[in-house]
């Protein structure tokens, strides 16, 4: 499989990019954004911990028919500025809830 960008992807893809490829992308944005804003909590002490594990690829993004419905009336209904607010919203309270739960094994 040849990288989002690439001489490969572009001729395989017409350049193109496809939803995963989209998503992908995003997730790569948003990790670097969550690495910033959560070093930048924790140093001035609103998070009082240490920064946030943005491992955003662990994170699922539904794929029923319905949230690809929701997804394709969203990209029509609004710009993509409010979309991509969207996604760093969920993946940030799911960061949020990931790091709220205790570890298997602890209390």
């Amino acid at each position: 499989m040849n990288s989002v960008g690439t001489y490969g992807w572009s001729f395989n893809r017409n350049g193109l990019l496809t939803r995963g490829d989209k998503l992908m992308l995003y997730r790569q944005l948003l990790t670097l954004q969550l690495q910033t804003i959560s070093e930048r909590l924790g140093k001035i002490g609103i998070w009082g911990r240490p920064p946030l594990d943005a491992e955003v690829s662990i994170i699922p993004i539904p794929d029923s028919a319905i949230a690809r419905e929701a997804e394709e009336y969203a990209a029509q209904m609004y710009g993509s500025t409010l979309n991509l607010h969207c996604l760093r919203t969920y993946f940030w309270g799911a960061l949020i809830g990931k790091a709220r739960q205790p570890s298997k094994g602890k209390p």
